[in-house]
Formats: C-alpha cells, structure tokens, sequence
C-alpha cells in the first residue's frame, strides 16, 4: 500500500499533469496564478502551516503529523475557504479523487485486466507463470494491488518491446 499511495500518486499527479498539458488544459489553475504565488511568499510561514502545541514530536514528516492530528495545514487558504462554506468543509482534510478501479477490475475491466497480464511479455519475465495464469484467471483477487502491476506491464511492453 506505501507503494501505492507515496509512488503510485506522484506519478499519476505527473501523468495527469502530462495529459492536460497536451490537451491544453489548466487542471490546476488556483496555484499557478503567479500573484498569489508571490503573495503567498510575503506571508509568514505561520499563515501557511503550523504543528499543534502540543504535539511533543514536531519533527516528524507533515505525513507523519497528519495522521497524529497535529498537523495545521494551509492555514490561510482554510480561514480564507471557512468564511464562504461551513467550517467542517473548509477544515476537511486532503483527499484524492476517488475513483472505483478495485471494483472495475473486477467487472467492466476483468477480461481486459486479466488478458493484459497474461499477454504480457514484461510481466512474463516478471511473474511466475503459475502467477499469471491465476491473477489472469480472477484479476479482482489482487484487489487495487492489480493497477499498479498492469501498469508496469503496459509501461514494460511498450519501452521493451
């Protein structure tokens, strides 16, 4: 699962970042305004983030603060955002887009997730033929495990091909 989420995310965040790049799209746009970069930049680093006072171990990684609780992250975007909605939306904590691949895997995209794996070349020199035959057979049974794989064999069979 670390794999999945510190990896796995970044690189979807540059392939998403890629994608709209070449379809001209601005994903992103709040952040890239060069104004309120600059302006953000004035303001003390207080405004923007800050450990809880009373968390004993403020060294540790804003992931590690995070799920302690004692992370205060963008501070100023949050009192800002608290103004216009209610509190509890504007406090919410980051989260990813949720999307029902574990579930597709094992509906509208079995055949094509199992064939994937068992055609592969780059995932033959990977896994164990008794490996790809049964991950073939029930691709769900990998559950989430299964997008990161069949993204590497895509990704090996067209650099290696």
């Amino acid at each position: 699962m670390r794999l999945l989420y510190r990896v796995n995310l970044e690189a979807l965040l540059s392939r998403l970042d890629s994608a709209a790049m070449r379809a001209s799209l601005e994903v992103r746009p709040v952040y890239t305004d060069h104004l309120l970069v600059e302006e953000t930049f004035r303001r003390p680093e207080s405004f923007k983030i800050a450990v809880a006072d009373e968390e004993p171990a403020g060294f540790l990684s804003s992931a590690d603060l995070a799920g302690r609780g004692s992370l205060k992250d963008k501070r100023l975007l949050r009192t800002v955002a608290s103004r216009m909605m209610p509190t509890k939306l504007a406090s919410r904590p980051k989260a990813s887009f949720p999307t029902p691949v574990a579930k597709w895997l094992t509906h509208e995209w079995r055949a094509w997730a199992g064939n994937t794996i068992r055609d592969s070349p780059f995932a033959a020199r990977l896994l164990r033929p008794d490996a790809r035959r049964a991950i073939a057979a029930d691709p769900g049974q990998l559950g989430m495990r299964l997008w990161p794989l069949l993204n590497v064999a895509i990704w090996g069979d067209r650099q290696f091909a």
